[in-house]
């Protein structure tokens, strides 16, 4: 496994015929020759991975994750998520923060991961979980 990683400016990251993890820190960075067992740390505010890279972990700072038309894996952090796997039978992990979400129905929501150990909340929804319901996300707060 190669580990690539970008400088603070705009970088073309290009991988190896084997699963390489890329670090992306720049919205300029570019992955080229990426796979499927391929996988993204970003820190960027918001990251939709690219065709054919199949796994997105949000680093620090990093608030939103987006997947492609793969099964993707995609994991959160300790602030609170949007994660939305696109197409695809994907698998959505949320960190320790306090929301995690999926898109579309196929997408295997995991309840138990995107848990915090705080108790469940009694508020009532917030404006970004009422306009993810209209939109036919799903959203698990704890």
């Amino acid at each position: 496994m190669a580990i690539i990683k970008g400088t603070a400016r705009a970088d073309i990251l290009i991988g190896t015929a084997q699963a390489d993890q890329f670090y992306v820190n720049h919205a300029g960075d570019t992955i080229i020759g990426g796979n499927s067992q391929d996988q993204v740390l970003s820190t960027l505010a918001s990251y939709e991975l690219p065709p054919g890279l199949g796994s997105l972990v949000l680093s620090t700072g990093a608030d939103i994750g987006i997947g492609n038309d793969l099964a993707n894996r995609i994991g959160g952090n300790q602030r609170n998520n949007l994660l939305d796997g696109g197409a695809g039978q994907d698998e959505l992990t949320g960190g320790s923060g306090r929301t995690c979400s999926a898109s579309a129905m196929q997408d295997r929501p995991m309840p138990t991961s995107c848990r915090t150990s705080r108790s469940a909340s009694t508020r009532s929804p917030s404006t970004a979980q009422r306009s993810a319901w209209r939109l036919g996300l799903l959203w698990a707060t704890s």
